[in-house]
């Protein structure tokens, strides 16, 4: 594969959107919200809380609490058998097509969500449930940009729903599905442009805060890695295997004190993939006993 030219230079993407006639807003500017600058869609779209959000109580797990309630890790794996058939489930008229990744998001969507609110301890039926998800966006930043773009260009996707119409036996996967493919078809170039203008117009990163960095609320954050070649590496024939990787494991519980997780981990060469999710330990017991998720993935390991 040939590398193209600035590929590995991070100043190419303020380049490519300056050369579209943006300028940086300047701090009174973001201050009092001009140009847009106050939209929170936009700042969501960074992963981002508004710059001028007000302080709120910290909701981080105190080790005592985390003594209590403890997090638990699991790895579900998920055939290629198993990912045909979900694409399959998630794909209805009249919500038309979606991708594996989007049916994926789906299933692990209204699952955790399950898990995290029974029935029988739901406060009300009306909660919003959130979820974010990661979103490359160097394919539709510019036509300009290297293909071959070896940065990082990841904006947040938040679709949301009613949490009762999310859960309900009624709702069929392929509903789901929509929502989040109809979230991704709202970020275009415009507004991968003007969140990137926020990205490079603030002043002080240490004062900015995470919407998904919490325990709080209904919101479901999902990284997901299924695009990412790497069982393709080869570290060469001294190792094992031809040097190829068999498994992906990433840190588990890195995150504990700050929020629940969920990684989509890389296609696998054979074309399955697992899933690393940490809950809390009773939500855990009640995930893996899930039905639904039953169906298409099994617990690989703890």
């Amino acid at each position: 594969l040939e590398i193209m030219p600035r590929s590995t230079d991070p100043g190419v993407l303020e380049d490519l959107w300056l050369a579209q006639g943006y300028s940086p807003l300047t701090v009174e500017e973001l201050k009092t919200g001009a140009k847009g600058s106050n939209d929170p869609s936009l700042w969501r779209l960074l992963g981002l809380d508004p710059l001028n959000t007000p302080p709120s109580p910290p909701l981080m797990v105190e080790p005592e609490e985390r003594k209590e309630r403890p997090m638990q890790s699991t790895i579900f794996y998920l055939s290629p058998q198993a990912l045909e058939d979900l694409k399959k489930a998630s794909t209805e008229e009249p919500f038309g097509r979606v991708s594996t990744n989007d049916a994926l998001m789906a299933l692990l969507w209204r699952s955790i969500i399950r898990a995290r609110f029974p029935s029988n301890t739901s406060s009300t039926d009306t909660d919003e449930a959130i979820l974010d998800t990661t979103y490359d966006g160097r394919a539709g930043f510019s036509p300009d940009l290297p293909f071959t773009y070896m940065g990082s260009l990841i904006f947040t996707c938040t679709a949301r729903m009613q949490r009762s119409q999310l859960v309900s036996p009624t709702a069929s996967l392929a509903s789901v599905a929509h929502e989040i493919r109809q979230a991704a078809k709202n970020i275009d170039s415009s507004r991968m442009h003007a969140a990137f203008g926020l990205a490079v117009s603030i002043p002080d990163y240490t004062k900015l805060t995470y919407p998904f960095a919490t325990f709080a609320g209904a919101e479901v954050c999902i990284t997901s890695w299924i695009a990412w070649s790497m069982f393709d590496l080869d570290f060469g024939p001294i190792f094992a295997n031809g040097g190829r990787p068999d498994f992906v494991r990433p840190p588990r519980q890195e995150f504990d004190a700050v929020c629940r997780r969920c990684v989509v981990l890389p296609l696998q060469s054979h074309g399955g993939c697992e899933v690393l999710i940490s809950l809390v330990a009773d939500e855990m017991q009640r995930l893996e006993q899930d039905p639904e998720l039953a169906r298409f993935a099994c617990v690989a390991c703890h």
